[in-house]
């Protein structure tokens, strides 16, 4: 992920944090990790695994897919779907913008 990625994902970590009025200690423990974690990921720091994207999604009550894109990453499913056939899923999504 680069540097501006990361960025963007953690200040809409931190904004969709805020709204919800959540301490990063209490996301932190929803999630099962340290709030030192949450403050390097909201300030770009650090990057996220897929899972711990999708358990900030849910902790958040954001779309999973949505967070995953502005994190620079796909989900496994949706990968899978496209390696299926590569070639097919990339003239569908061309064609769609």
């Amino acid at each position: 992920m680069f540097r501006s990625q990361k960025h963007n994902f953690g200040t809409l970590i931190r904004r969709l944090r805020e709204e919800k009025g959540v301490s990063m200690r209490e996301l932190a423990k929803s999630i099962g990790v340290t709030y030192g974690y949450i403050g390097n990921i909201e300030r770009g720091e650090e990057s996220a695994r897929e899972d711990r994207i999708q358990s900030l999604a849910a902790a958040l009550d954001y779309d999973p897919d949505e967070l995953l894109a502005v994190a620079g990453k796909i989900a496994p499913d949706i990968v899978k779907i496209y390696l299926s056939n590569p070639k097919k899923i990339a003239a569908l999504l061309r064609a769609q913008v």
